[in-house]
């Protein structure tokens, strides 16, 4: 009879210590699983915060000065910083060529001309300029639709998390939209748009 007891209760000890183990292994898992997803939970938010707080510069416009003349076009280039701390090291670079519209679909060819300042600030803006060599029948082709003027390159920065980013920029003076001009005091410029590929960034 004892020995029959001993063993009732032997059984019920091993039951009771593995449902201990069991329910200790489950409460592991479940705190486990709580810490991962709180890091995960942090990183969406530092990922966020960062993406909300982190500068965005971008090619905002673009404009032809010279075209009412015969000398060459000098194209420049606004860049501005939309977002909410300074882009540092902010260095661009590009080109501007003449071509029979609609043109090429990459543009490979940069200048080694760099506009570096220092800092962009939220809000603010820099200008880069190209000079753009053209003929008088270039000038003629320009302004009816036959040729077009793209301008074309890219910006780097660096924003205050110390992630680079790059900017591809590509506007176009003339082609189908012909010339785009507005008068500016005693001159006439003329209006780049951007194209439809060629604007990315990351």
């Amino acid at each position: 009879m004892m020995d029959w007891v001993s063993l009732v209760a032997a059984g019920v000890s091993a039951a009771s210590g593995l449902a201990v183990a069991i329910f200790t292994w489950r409460l592991f898992v479940v705190g486990r699983d709580q810490h991962r997803a709180v890091m995960e939970s942090n990183s969406i938010s530092r990922d966020t915060a960062r993406r909300q707080l982190r500068a965005y510069v971008g090619c905002v416009g673009a404009e032809a000065h010279g075209i009412d003349g015969s000398a060459a076009l000098q194209i420049t280039i606004k860049f501005r910083n939309a977002g909410q701390t300074p882009a540092h090291g902010l260095s661009a670079k590009g080109g501007c060529r003449m071509f029979q519209y609609p043109g090429p679909t990459t543009f490979n060819e940069v200048s080694d001309h760099i506009h570096a300042p220092s800092t962009l600030v939220p809000g603010g803006e820099t200008l880069k300029t190209e000079t753009a060599p053209i003929t008088a029948v270039q000038k003629r082709d320009l302004f009816a639709g036959k040729y077009a003027l793209y301008a074309y390159g890219q910006a780097t920065y660096t924003d205050v998390f110390g992630e680079q980013h790059v900017t591809h920029y590509r506007m176009l003076l003339g082609g189908r939209q012909k010339l785009r001009t507005q008068r500016k005091g005693d001159e006439v410029v003329g209006l780049l748009a951007h194209t439809e590929e060629g604007n990315e960034s990351n």
